[in-house]
């Protein structure tokens, strides 16, 4: 990585503060994933078999889509730092002689 003028060295500190970011909605992804895998209907169960099931909210309780609805958004901001530490790696190489 390239860090000898001042863009660098910003673009350095972005990336590793995007990289921490990315690591804790890690956590809270997988924290929010187990919760909500528990909360199936006992009619629904099979569902857990399913890769698709967390987009339909019948497969939960209410419990089950509050951490639902919470794991989606968490992936997404996840897709979205990574995408910011993609860029950020690149305009950093791009700052390089």
């Amino acid at each position: 990585m390239y860090s000898e003028s001042l863009g660098g060295k910003i673009t350095i500190a972005m990336f590793v503060i995007t990289w921490v970011l990315c690591l804790i909605t890690f956590v809270y992804g997988t924290i929010y994933l187990y919760r909500m895998t528990k909360c199936y209907r006992p009619e629904k169960r099979w569902g857990r078999f399913i890769p698709f099931s967390i987009f339909y909210p019948s497969f939960f309780n209410d419990t089950g889509n509050y951490y639902r609805v919470k794991f989606i958004r968490n992936s997404v901001l996840f897709v979205i730092l990574m995408a910011v530490m993609f860029g950020t790696g690149m305009i950093n190489e791009m700052l390089s002689p």
